[in-house]
């Protein structure tokens, strides 16, 4: 285990050939390496704990902790998966202020060591567990987009069928604005319970208490889904509701 050289923001080149590996991951680019081989890191100041595989060639910063097996019986990948697992490696953060992670405080970490061949066997599992759900997640994005659109298709062909005849209000003489009532409660601060806690996209949390008891439409104040879309930035609530400042 040991700490590279750190190399400043103001040395990084966005046209570098080679990407710099910081603790939570490629923070830009540089004109040299310092490793040529992908190495397995853990982020050891800012993103503590974070854990990283870099690529082939890459400079890597003294934000992160190297690890390298000291021999051809330590599987790389499987000590990758051991990291990102079952190690609790917030017990190796150290320092209240200002918290890292050093050599002295992930020396205690013990790691189950079965047989090469059997760390192999339990990394090519695992490779394929994560490459079915990278599929299942892309199919279920792309319906979700292709859902997304034909209900925009619909609402767009709705609205559009004799709108040129129907009388318009301005919003304000049809609808009442109800920010004044919302009341964001940050997480710590939540009684859990059964009333649907809502955002700017949906229900984020359950708590015991609502402030609304109607129908209401929310509509998305903030957030990357204004640009994004992922989901609909517009929606209708009914009955028992809390809502934060963000709907």
């Amino acid at each position: 285990m040991y700490q590279p050289k750190t190399i400043g923001k103001k040395d990084m080149q966005a046209d570098g050939a080679y990407p710099v590996f910081g603790a939570n991951g490629i923070i830009g680019r540089y004109h040299a390496y310092n490793h040529e081989e992908p190495q397995l890191v853990v982020g050891c100041r800012g993103a503590c704990g974070s854990v990283h595989m870099t690529e082939p060639f890459s400079w890597i910063t003294g934000n992160t902790m190297v690890i390298q097996p000291k021999s051809a019986s330590v599987d790389l990948r499987f000590l990758e998966y051991f990291f990102r697992g079952p190690v609790d490696i917030a017990s190796a953060v150290t320092g209240a202020a200002q918290p890292q992670i050093t050599q002295t405080s992930l020396k205690p970490i013990q790691v189950p060591l079965p047989p090469l061949e059997e760390q192999k066997r339990i990394v090519a599992k695992l490779d394929q567990a994560f490459a079915a759900l990278d599929r299942a997640r892309a199919h279920a994005e792309a319906n979700l987009a292709d859902a997304n659109s034909l209900f925009d298709s619909w609402i767009d062909t709705a609205f559009r069928f004799g709108i040129a005849e129907w009388p318009t209000k301005r919003l304000p003489e049809i609808c009442e604005n109800l920010d004044r009532r919302r009341v964001p409660i940050t997480k710590a601060d939540r009684l859990q319970g059964d009333v649907p806690y809502y955002g700017a996209t949906g229900v984020v949390d359950y708590v015991a208490e609502h402030i609304f008891d109607e129908d209401l439409l929310l509509v998305s104040e903030d957030g990357a889904n204004l640009l994004a879309r992922t989901y609909p930035i517009a929606f209708s609530i009914s009955g028992r509701a809390w809502v934060n400042n963000h709907a």
